[in-house]
């Protein structure tokens, strides 16, 4: 089987680390990959196996029917089985491009609630990506809802297949006698709440709690958050440390993960976390409560209260024995749910009874 997936970019996000993780997992006959992007933006492009075959194709959105045309003449000459694209963009130029190219089965994977589209994305998906596309997966339940009932996607066409992330050996670290360190991972738009993280930070810095909390990701909101920062006080426990190409390190030097977004969709912070053994605090959004248990393979809480988010960091903090618990369940979760190798074979099972029935 030839296989070939898509994504915008190589920027650091969870999309982008799921996308990293799904290609070096896959066992195919040949595998390919196409950002549509410039080689010189790419944060996460050097973790890419070096059996995927990677093809940098930048393309403008004014040039739009030339850069399928010419996406449509690349696929060609991969003899692909299968394309499968992460995200609306590259489903936006890729899916028509393979149609043209005759690409058998035609696959796309949806990882967010996308608030932003406007009338044009919907209708494009409705009446192009979705008819000319085999199956559209969605990495949670909240996410398939959403199409469907938006009409962007046939509920025949629609398929639920999660995150995964890599399981390393990993287990709980207590932090008993020393200064915990709380970290956050995700990109600093308003989405992930960091504004009530930080209030929270404000709560636990106030409440003589000995603690650090390092955020790690970068965008447009960084310049306003260091800002909040500097005016809550919080610059001796707070640092945004900016994107970071190896987050496996931060989480594995960290005691608790903590993520405040208002939306989500599986996010693949938690379930790296997850995997590391870390205890987690969470608000109850998307896809978090089917992927973690509440109350037993992490603590859940309203998104935007900073009051319920300390006390959960707190009680967390004051009860290892609990957290130990916590993380070891979330460990034994993603073991058995969400391992990358079993989510790639999900993949291939699925790819295999598309060409079979084709």
């Amino acid at each position: 089987m030839r296989v070939c997936h898509v994504i915008g970019s190589m920027k650091t996000g969870g999309a982008e680390r799921q996308f990293v993780n799904l290609i070096n997992a896959l066992e195919a006959t040949s595998i390919h990959a196409i950002v549509l992007d410039d080689p010189s933006n790419s944060e996460l492009g050097g973790l890419i196996d070096s059996r995927v075959q990677v093809h940098w194709k930048p393309v403008s959105l004014k040039l739009t029917p030339i850069e399928i045309v010419r996406l449509a003449k690349l696929i060609k000459t991969m003899h692909v089985d299968v394309i499968h694209t992460h995200m609306f963009w590259s489903a936006f130029y890729v899916i028509p491009a393979a149609a043209l190219a005759g690409v058998k089965i035609r696959c796309t994977t949806e990882h967010g609630m996308n608030p932003w589209k406007t009338r044009f994305h919907h209708w494009f998906e409705r009446y192009i990506i979705s008819p000319l596309s085999d199956i559209r997966f969605c990495v949670s339940q909240a996410i398939k809802e959403n199409r469907i009932n938006t009409g962007d996607i046939p509920e025949t066409k629609t398929a639920l297949l999660t995150n995964g992330t890599e399981i390393k050996a990993n287990s709980f670290s207590s932090w008993s006698g020393r200064s915990v360190k709380l970290l956050s991972v995700g990109r600093l738009i308003p989405a992930k709440d960091y504004d009530t993280l930080l209030l929270a930070a404000k709560l636990l810095k106030e409440q003589s709690m000995a603690f650090s909390l390092d955020i790690l990701g970068d965008g447009a909101l960084r310049e306003p958050l260091q800002s909040k920062i500097d005016q809550l006080g919080l610059n001796d426990v707070v640092t945004l440390q900016g994107n970071q190409s190896n987050t496996q390190q931060w989480f594995e030097q960290s005691d608790i993960f903590v993520m405040s977004s208002l939306r989500e969709g599986q996010p693949m912070a938690l379930l790296e976390a997850m995997a590391c053994a870390l205890p987690i605090v969470s608000t109850r959004v998307g896809g978090i409560p089917a992927t973690v248990l509440e109350g037993e393979e992490a603590l859940l809480v309203d998104s935007g209260s900073a009051e319920q988010l300390a006390a959960a960091i707190e009680s967390l903090c004051c009860d290892l024995s609990r957290s130990e618990t916590i993380a070891n369940n979330a460990r034994q979760r993603v073991i058995d749910e969400f391992s990358i190798d079993a989510v790639a074979k999900a993949h291939l099972k699925i790819y295999s009874d598309l060409l079979e029935k084709h």
